[in-house]
């Protein structure tokens, strides 16, 4: 019996790494003698957060580790306790749920409406009822490019914090106008090999807040203080430490390569197009 999928001829992902892409990492490989972490990941990084129209971003090795960095930043500077409540949606990737969890935090699932895929506003309702002021944040997915209503969120919890999984949602319009990402305290992105743009395995992770961006920083490269913006302070408070190995924070190795980067800036060039 013919399966009414069968219909359906609509590939999940083309290949978008042109030949001029091919050629530019390969230069790159041919010229360069600093392979990883370098000037091409922070150039990367300053086009990411123009396109975006935020003030910092961070190269990571996939959008699954930027959600992991940016849930443990935001518990850290916002000093959120361990168990405090987290709403996530009902339909999402794992790695939008599974950061909460492994931040000592509790995941509270909401269901989702059938027009964007995002939190049913009545199930919010529900839970604000339920749970009054226990909510201290909401993680949000921008599922399959729609982009979800982050100004409702915050009306129904005016004091909980918004973080934003954008994942395969590159360049959604939120009601206020701004691009998906840029609400509230920061958004993650992923360019895996099946979205719109790819650096093969890779992710980014962006907000407007310094304080957050620089302990992302730190936490970024396993919590190295020569990694922070303020690092002369942390040298002069900590003088009986060596200063190259110091840490002040804990953290990962979440690091991209600037050959990564080098595919990234070469992409984000035919991003709008691609979108």
């Amino acid at each position: 019996m013919k399966k009414i999928t069968d219909n359906y001829k609509w590939p999940l992902m083309k290949d978008t790494v042109t030949k001029r892409d091919r050629l530019r990492m390969a230069k790159f490989i041919l010229t360069s003698d600093r392979l990883t972490q370098g000037k091409e990941v922070r150039k990367f990084e300053e086009q990411w957060s123009e396109w975006l129209g935020v003030k910092h971003s961070l190269f990571v090795s996939s959008g699954s580790t930027a959600n992991l960095l940016l849930v443990s930043a935001w518990k850290e500077l916002y000093e959120i306790p361990d168990q405090a409540k987290v709403i996530v949606p009902a339909c999402t990737w794992v790695t939008n749920v599974a950061p909460i969890i492994q931040c000592g935090l509790t995941p509270v699932f909401c269901d989702i409406n059938l027009e964007d895929y995002s939190f049913d506003l009545d199930k919010l309702q529900d839970i604000r009822d339920e749970y009054l002021d226990d909510i201290r944040g909401i993680f949000v997915t921008h599922l399959l490019g729609f982009p979800a209503k982050v100004e409702k969120f915050r009306e129904v919890f005016p004091n909980a914090h918004i973080l934003e999984d954008v994942c395969e949602s590159h360049g959604a319009i939120l009601e206020n106008g701004n691009k998906a990402g840029t609400f509230d305290v920061g958004g993650t992105f992923s360019f895996y090999f099946g979205h719109h743009m790819t650096t093969i395995e890779g992710g980014m992770v962006s907000t407007n807040d310094p304080e957050l961006y620089d302990l992302m920083r730190m936490k970024r490269s396993h919590g190295m203080a020569r990694e922070s913006l303020y690092f002369e302070t942390y040298k002069e408070k900590y003088p009986e430490v060596d200063s190259q190995f110091l840490f002040v924070t804990d953290g990962y190795n979440f690091r991209n390569t600037d050959l990564a980067a080098v595919l990234g800036q070469s992409q984000l060039k035919r991003l709008d197009n691609m979108i």
